[in-house]
């Protein structure tokens, strides 16, 4: 069996690199009323009185994120942000194993979605990538590169997504303006593409 064979083989076996893994662990109503409600309202409220201090009470203390847009993963080249995830969560092993840092990879999928198509709602993000978001959108916040920007006048009041002052320090630009100008036939591309797997026509 080559390397190459073995990658394979071994990346199917693990399904994904990396896991999260409980430092708190609950064994009795005392360690849950600790860990979760209602004990976890006092870092809640430290922490809403003075950000900084979620350095000091959560995994912000020790946690990176690993982002890519598939754009140039290492010999491999644009291959998008999907099959960018092996790489991405092979950099995040490296983090913990060699530096004891938490790294959590993020693909830029929807993040690209949140900063083209801002203000946006999860529901029109999840139109256009084709399945459900919640997960993505909620690191994306905690990360904090998306945030909400507001509602939609619509029934319910949908939270409206958009980028952060942080998103734009990651990424090098003044604005949002500033994001490279997508090429018409990558946009025409990109709409096909979704349209064939959620059958839906976009307003692009």
């Amino acid at each position: 069996m080559t390397n190459n064979e073995k990658a394979l083989m071994m990346h199917e076996q693990w399904n994904g690199k990396i896991e999260t893994t409980a430092k708190s662990h609950v064994n009795s109503r005392d360690d849950l009323a600790i860990a979760y409600t209602p004990g976890v309202a006092e870092p809640c409220k430290v922490i809403a009185e003075d950000p900084e201090a979620a350095y000091k009470y959560t995994m912000k203390a020790n946690t990176v994120a690993v982002v890519s847009d598939g754009s140039a993963v290492l010999g491999l080249g644009n291959i998008g942000a999907l099959a960018a995830m092996p790489v991405m969560e092979g950099k995040a092993v490296l983090f913990k194993e060699f530096g004891g840092v938490n790294a959590v990879p993020i693909c830029l999928d929807t993040l690209s979605i949140i900063a083209y198509k801002q203000p946006v709602t999860k529901l029109e993000i999840e139109k256009i990538r084709g399945v459900k978001s919640d997960h993505a959108v909620n690191k994306l916040v905690e990360y904090d590169l998306v945030c909400e920007v507001g509602r939609l006048d619509a029934p319910g009041k949908p939270i409206l997504f958009g980028t952060t002052e942080e998103f734009l320090r990651r990424f090098s630009i003044q604005s949002a303006d500033d994001l490279p100008t997508l090429n018409p036939e990558q946009v025409e591309n990109f709409k096909e593409e979704a349209e064939e797997e959620i059958q839906l026509k976009l307003d692009i």
